[in-house]
């Protein structure tokens, strides 16, 4: 990474404070792949690279410490060169804003996780802690950490309210506010997690094609992974002999709009969550397994409410593998209220550089059908910050998405053949 302090009095934020500092770090790649994949049923393109593709982009960061603790900084990212361009174009994103003051906390603002989902500890697969997640919203964000206690508080909001495309006024909106506490007690550690109601205002301005004269109102685009469902859960862990426990509950009040069976309730509708999860280590060899409970409208649904999840993993000399089979509750009477997945993945490193892997996932909902997928590639450390990537991933593309044919396995490897050069700096 190339570092560039600036000392001179003109670049200084504030007077008699100690000299900025401005980062630089970037990343490049070229590659090939030959899949060009479609959804089967709305036609939409699955995949982001097909063709040859390529990228650069530059990471800027500025941090001021200011005479009374606190420390100010920014960073964002420069996209200055994308595939079908040379760099006619060039377009910033993910700013990251903060004041902090020390240890004991701060303030942040721009691309940063909500609250909840950056505290919360599940036990397994649980359906009633679906926190929203941030998906390139607007984040305001404050932490307060006091001795082994920390507490965060955060709250997607609107650039600006909207009553027209053509009519904008500088109000924001609070999307939806975020609680978060954590602590220690001895052995056991404490986390709880709350997500209030959504803000019908901010919700109402949803512009998912991000297009103004699409809509009557145009405020931001929300991502699909906001709800605007009430959340409360708490999670206690906990640490004997070498054996890792926790035990998490979940309970989720959902929106008026929100269906079981294509229809809604008058009353609204609510699920609870309570796991529990275990590992243990013996030598190389990972062992972890978890078991949920459901119980609630869409469990009663389904009619099913015991799911449950084994893993085992080894681990040694450069080699890995792990097994993985869960069932989790899914709001589907059609797949049997099940939703099965078995995950085979394994690598091994070379001491000169090289690292292959290869692994196999199956989703099997049941009579609405499956989606498998394999992959077998490797990389190669060409140093200095290069690699080299070559993969082979076959995957289905089913009605049903049930994988993200872009994104395969841990290493979110591409659908089809993939060669690539990577550089970062």
């Amino acid at each position: 990474m190339k570092r560039i302090l600036l000392a001179s009095a003109a670049l200084t934020a504030f007077a008699g404070a100690a000299a900025a500092e401005v980062t630089f770090t970037g990343d490049a790649r070229l590659g090939y792949n030959d899949k060009e994949a479609y959804h089967t049923t709305t036609g939409a393109r699955l995949d982001d690279n097909y063709g040859f593709y390529w990228r650069a982009r530059l990471y800027a960061g500025l941090s001021q410490e200011l005479d009374n603790g606190l420390t100010f900084g920014g960073k964002f990212r420069i996209n200055g060169v994308a595939s079908n361009s040379l760099g006619s174009s060039v377009t910033t994103s993910n700013l990251q804003l903060w004041l902090t003051a020390g240890d004991l906390g701060g303030l942040y603002f721009g691309d940063y996780e909500f609250s909840a989902v950056d505290a919360w500890k599940a036990a397994g697969a649980m359906f009633a802690d679906g926190f929203s997640e941030q998906d390139g919203e607007y984040t305001l964000r404050g932490d307060i950490n006091y001795g082994d206690v920390v507490v965060s508080v955060s709250t997607p909001v609107s650039a600006n309210d909207v009553e027209s495309p053509t009519n904008r006024t500088n109000d924001s909106v609070m999307g939806q506010w975020n609680l978060a506490a954590s602590t220690t007690f001895g052995q056991f550690d404490v986390v709880f997690a709350y997500q209030g109601k959504g803000d019908d205002e901010y919700f109402a301005m949803w512009d998912h094609d991000n297009n103004p004269l699409t809509n009557d109102v145009y405020i931001h685009k929300v991502g699909d992974d906001l709800n605007e469902n009430e959340i409360y859960a708490l999670s206690v862990g906990t640490t004997y002999a070498g054996a890792s426990m926790r035990l998490s509950y979940a309970y989720t009040n959902y929106a008026d709009d929100f269906t079981i069976g294509g229809a809604t309730s008058a009353n609204g509708y609510s699920q609870s969550s309570l796991g529990l999860s275990a590992s243990y280590p013996i030598g190389p060899v990972a062992l972890s397994g978890w078991l949920v409970y459901e119980d609630g409208d869409i469990s009663d649904f389904v009619d099913e409410n015991v799911f449950y999840g084994v893993k085992v993993a080894y681990a040694s000399n450069g080699f890995d593998i792990s097994l993985d089979y869960g069932e989790r509750l899914a709001n589907n009477a059609g797949i049997g209220g099940r939703d099965a997945r078995v995950v085979l993945e394994g690598g091994y490193k070379l001491d000169n550089g090289l690292a292959l892997n290869a692994g196999y996932l199956s989703r099997d909902s049941w009579n609405i059908g499956s989606g498998e997928a394999y992959y077998v590639g490797g990389t190669y450390d060409l140093g200095s910050g290069a690699k080299l990537l070559v993969s082979y991933v076959d995957a289905d593309e089913t009605s049903n998405s049930y994988l993200d044919d872009d994104e395969v396995g841990k290493l979110e490897w591409q659908n089809g053949t993939t060669v690539e050069v990577s550089f970062k700096f």
